[in-house]
């Protein structure tokens, strides 16, 4: 499984970003650092992490704007084009990592 790196400012605040655009609150930096804090998370901001670390994972270890293989996502490009904002592309091409 991959973790995200919550010391690095970019990884810290592009993990927030994705758990935002799925309806949740940003963790914080005691929230990254402590499963029994994230765990105390609940409804929406707890599944808006959950589908973040999940997404982060299957995407081995790449952020939504990109492709498994760390190249940048042409699907992303193509998504915020019609979505207008990155945000809502986020949320729709998260979609895809629905099970």
């Amino acid at each position: 499984m991959f973790c995200p790196f919550y010391k690095n400012k970019e990884v810290f605040d592009g993990f927030n970003e994705l758990v935002e655009s799925l309806g949740g609150k940003p963790l914080t930096a005691e929230e990254f650092k402590d499963v029994d804090l994230r765990n105390q998370r609940t409804g929406k901001d707890y599944a808006a992490m959950e589908a973040a670390y999940e997404i982060y994972n299957k995407n081995n270890g790449n952020f939504i704007d990109f492709a498994p293989n760390g190249q940048p996502s042409g699907l992303f490009a193509d998504i915020l084009k019609v979505a207008k904002t990155r945000k809502r592309a986020m949320a729709i091409k998260a979609q895809i990592y629905d099970d």
